[in-house]
């Protein structure tokens, strides 16, 4: 074998061996990290369908797009291309995924603010579309924050919000999670 081929052969084994390295890294701090019961374990959502969720629900008065929780920013970054006048923001307390966000972030030349603290003392401003997938104890913790919203669009994946059912707009259903879609 020539050595140019088993010297690719050598850096593609060892860069194999890094990435499964740092996957298992990530996952068990991950699981550490979501062991706190005010912090999700990291499940990233499917984006197949929600931008055309957002494309329905983004109109000229939209200025802000929120992602609570936002994991490793790909709806951010989703959301971000196709309405690139919206200021996007995720909210992250995991450093390890909000690190990679901003990675991610400097490496698809996009302009999110990733934040690194909790999404339940975020100032969310009104005219905003509010995307979420958290687990529904942690929704009820945000009806004070959602509450004082005028002019926004909450987007949950996942799960329902219960003191907001009756401004519930839409439901899309969807494997292995619905999508609803509230307007306050």
């Amino acid at each position: 074998m020539p050595l140019f081929l088993m010297t690719i052969l050598w850096i593609l084994f060892f860069l194999t061996l890094a990435a499964w390295v740092m996957t298992t890294i990530v996952q068990i701090f991950n699981f550490w990290f979501s062991l706190d019961k005010r912090r999700c374990f990291y499940v990233p959502s499917k984006d197949k369908g929600l931008i055309g969720i957002f494309k329905e629900e983004v109109s000229a008065d939209k200025r802000y797009f929120y992602d609570l929780g936002s994991g490793d920013g790909r709806i951010l970054r989703l959301a971000k291309k196709d309405f690139p006048d919206l200021e996007a923001v995720g909210y992250e307390l995991n450093p390890i995924l909000s690190s990679y966000s901003r990675i991610l972030n400097r490496i698809s030349k996009i302009d999110i603010q990733i934040l690194r603290s909790d999404f339940l003392e975020a100032n969310l401003q009104n005219n905003s579309i509010i995307y979420i997938f958290l687990r529904p104890q942690l929704l009820l913790e945000l009806k004070n924050s959602f509450s004082a919203l005028k002019n926004s669009v909450i987007v949950s994946h996942g799960f329902p919000i219960p003191y907001l059912e009756n401004r519930l707009t839409k439901k899309v259903y969807g494997e292995p999670f619905n999508t609803y879609i509230y307007r306050l």
